[in-house]
C-alpha cells in the first residue's frame, strides 16, 4: 500500500470518528422533562438547573401570577432557557442572543427537542436599531460581552465584535402575542437601552421584569471598580429606576434564602457576591398575585 492510500484511509477514518463525535447524541433531564442535545454542544450550553438558584422562587411566583411569552434578552448560552424548562415546559419563549454562536448551540437544541414555542432571535435589544460593536473578554462565547463603553475599565476587554440591535418595541410590534409575562434582562450593563426601547410592551402588557445590576466590583479579575466608572454606572442606575416607577413598577432585590427585599434606591454595593445582584420589578397590578405565589419571604415596605 503506497503512502497516498494510507494517508487516504487515515483522513476518512478521521472524519467519520468526528462525524459520530459531533452528531452523536446525548439525553438530559431538566427539571421534569428529558431533552436530546448533540454530545458536541453539551460543554457550550448551560442548563444546568441549578444556575442561580437563588432566582428560582421569585421565577416561579412570577410565572404563576401571570400567563404569557416569557422573554428572555442576553440568552447567552441557554442558562434561562434551561431554568423555563425546569419550571413550565409548556411556556412560549422568545429569547434575543446576538453572540452568534450562542445561537447556534441554543437553536440546535430548540430543533433537536421539537420545542415549536421556542424562538431564538440572533439580534440584541436595545433603544434604537443599529449595528453596534460589542466589547469582548474572550474570542468565544463571553457572558461578560457588553456594548457599553465605560461600564468596566477599557483594559478588561481584548477585542469587538459587530453585532445588530433593534428597538424592543419596535420587534414586538410585528409579533402576534396574546401578553408577555416576564421580561428577564441580562445584557452587561445595557440594560437601560433595552428598558428605553420596552416602554410600550411595559405600558401594555406589565411583565414582570428581572434584571441585573452588577456590584461595583470586577470579580474576574478581583477589582474594586474606580470612581468615575461607579458614577457613570449610578448614573445609568437611577434613570433605568426612573424609568420603571413611572410606568407603576415597585422594585425588589432578589436575596439567598428565598428572601426578596423592596428597595428605595438601586445601590450596588463593593462585593464579589453575585448572589446579590438580581432585582424583579412588579407592576402594582400584579403585586398582590405576586405575594400570594411567592413560596419564601418578601420585605416589601420601602424606607427611604
Amino acid at each position: 500500500m503506497n503512502t497516498l492510500s494510507i494517508v487516504k484511509r487515515i483522513y476518512y477514518r478521521l472524519r467519520k470518528a468526528l462525524s459520530l463525535l459531533v452528531n452523536h447524541i446525548k439525553s438530559r433531564r431538566i427539571g421534569d422533562g428529558q431533552y436530546r442535545a448533540k454530545s458536541f454542544f453539551v460543554n457550550r450550553l448551560s442548563l444546568d438547573n441549578e444556575h442561580e438558584a437563588w432566582l428560582d422562587v421569585a421565577y416561579k411566583a412570577a410565572l404563576e401570577s401571570k400567563q404569557g411569552v416569557f422573554v428572555d434578552v442576553g440568552a447567552n448560552r441557554g442558562q434561562t432557557l434551561g431554568k423555563l424548562l425546569s419550571f413550565d415546559q409548556n411556556r412560549e419563549y422568545i429569547g434575543f442572543e446576538p453572540q452568534l454562536d450562542c445561537c447556534y448551540f441554543i437553536s440546535e437544541f430548540i430543533k433537536e427537542n421539537r420545542l415549536s414555542t421556542h424562538t431564538l432571535l440572533p439580534v440584541g435589544l436595545s433603544n434604537h436599531s443599529a449595528v453596534l460593536q460589542l466589547l469582548k473578554r474572550s474570542s468565544n462565547v463571553d457572558s461578560t460581552a457588553s456594548t457599553i463603553e465605560g461600564f468596566r475599565p477599557a483594559d478588561f476587554y481584548t477585542g469587538r465584535q459587530s453585532i445588530y440591535v433593534a428597538k424592543g418595541d419596535d420587534v414586538f410590534s410585528q409579533m402576534d402575542l396574546s401578553d408577555i409575562s416576564i421580561v428577564k434582562i441580562d445584557v452587561e450593563g445595557g440594560e437601560l437601552e433595552v428598558i428605553e426601547g420596552l416602554q410600550q410592551v411595559l405600558r401594555d402588557h406589565k411583565p414582570f421584569v428581572f434584571f441585573e445590576v452588577l456590584n461595583h466590583f470586577l470579580v474576574v479579575t478581583g477589582q474594586k471598580l474606580d470612581e468615575d466608572t461607579i458614577k457613570f454606572r449610578t448614573g445609568r442606575n437611577q434613570q433605568m429606576e426612573n424609568l420603571l416607577r413611572e410606568k407603576g413598577y415597585r422594585i425588589f432585590n432578589i436575596l439567598p434564602d428565598n428572601k426578596i427585599t423592596e428597595i428605595a434606591r438601586i445601590e450596588p454595593k463593593v462585593s464579589n457576591d453575585l448572589r446579590i445582584t438580581d432585582y424583579v420589578a412588579v407592576h402594582h397590578e400584579c403585586f398582590s398575585r405576586f405575594v400570594e405565589n411567592y413560596k419564601g419571604k418578601i420585605i416589601a415596605e420601602v424606607t427611604a
